[in-house]
């Protein structure tokens, strides 16, 4: 009885600790953008990283996916990225991890809003690697964008 009480336990403390590692990903994720750090994202794509964008030509490759982030962000002198209702199904060494995500744009060229906000619905593709969980797949549909000034 010992043992089965010890495996139920080791698989309930991976599932945890699995969702905690996850959900710290993506909350990176968005931290690089609020900074501008773009290439620290590197650390969280796979090589072969897929960013699809309103049901788009997928974006392929984590040097492609950054430079593509980096342009998209560029016209904006400050950004807040909030994630939220926050799902994660698990499955062996993969997971998709769906998400809300709403941004606070503050224009810093006159071709896009003072202040503007943003929501868009993130589906996103997790695998264990060797250096912990990597996002191998990012499928963001629009939701709705809100110029406030």
């Amino acid at each position: 009885m010992t043992s089965t009480f010890q495996t139920a336990q080791d698989a309930l403390l991976r599932e945890l600790s699995d969702r905690a590692e996850i959900s710290e990903l993506l909350a990176r994720n968005w931290r690089t953008m609020d900074d501008k750090d773009f290439d620290a994202a590197r650390d969280l794509y796979t090589e072969d990283i897929a960013l699809v964008m309103a049901g788009g030509e997928p974006i392929t490759g984590a040097q492609a996916v950054i430079d593509s982030t980096r342009a998209l962000n560029v016209s904006y002198k400050s950004t807040q990225h909030n994630g939220c209702s926050l799902s994660i199904e698990l499955d062996g060494d993969r997971a998709t991890a769906h998400a809300n995500v709403i941004g606070v744009l503050v224009g810093g060229v006159p071709e896009v809003p003072a202040v503007s906000v943003t929501a868009v619905g993130a589906r996103v593709g997790v695998v264990r690697t060797d250096g912990g969980w990597r996002m191998d797949r990012i499928e963001l549909t629009p939701r709705y964008r809100y110029p406030v000034g």
